[in-house]
């Protein structure tokens, strides 16, 4: 029998690599964490990059309950292909499940 594990609440931010700043609105950015727009999914964080045209950007990734974090370059240009150099659909599909969807 396989064993579930838990469900993990986790957090998704866009933030500006050079300045620490949280992505808020589409023109909007604040230095408060708990002001930050969060994200459902990952598809919302790229079309949010793409949308606002975000350059510079960091997708910040917070397991709430293991209390870690990971930042994963956004490369700024929000495309999804190989060929940019950017953040990938193929690439998110390696990601835990829990990171990707709620």
């Amino acid at each position: 029998m396989e064993m579930l594990s838990p469900p993990r609440h986790i957090e998704r931010l866009v933030r500006q690599k050079r300045s620490g700043f949280y992505f808020k609105d589409a023109f909007e950015w604040t230095e408060d964490r708990g002001e930050a727009r969060r994200f459902e999914d990952l598809l919302g964080v790229f079309e949010a990059c793409y949308d606002c045209n975000l350059r510079g950007v960091e997708l910040v990734l917070k397991d709430l309950d293991a209390n870690f974090e990971i930042q994963l370059d956004l490369d700024g240009s929000a495309e999804l292909s190989d060929d940019t150099g950017a953040f990938t659909t193929e690439k998110i599909h390696h990601l835990p499940s829990e990171f990707v969807s709620r």
